[in-house]
């Protein structure tokens, strides 16, 4: 018997010593990681910055909305003025022509 109580203090050492390896292990590997990550955010965004990197695509899509909105607009503004001014010259002629009378 004292063999086989040798043999599981053996074994009850080596799963301590494991354990304590596995811990390590994942303790260093969580660190890696974080710092790993760090890393990406400080190369990835301008100054380290992915609040103001966020702010800067907001600003440009708002600036590409309102200048949609402004072309949108003048297309509008266009027509409304085309139309009149076709308008206008249709009312002209058909005036001009009302004023040197019937053809015979």
């Amino acid at each position: 018997m004292p063999v086989l109580l040798e043999l599981v203090k053996q074994v009850h050492a080596s799963q301590k010593d494991l354990e304590q390896k596995l811990t390590r292990h994942m303790t260093d590997e969580t660190d890696e990681l974080a710092a790993a990550i760090a890393r990406l955010m400080a190369d990835a965004f301008p100054e380290s910055d992915p609040s103001g990197h966020r702010l800067h695509h907001e600003l440009v899509i708002k600036q590409a909305e309102e200048k949609a909105k402004f072309w949108a607009e003048m297309r509008m503004a266009a027509a409304k003025w085309a139309g009149l001014g076709l308008l206008g010259f249709l009312a002209t002629a058909i005036w001009t022509q009302l004023l040197k009378g019937p053809h015979i």
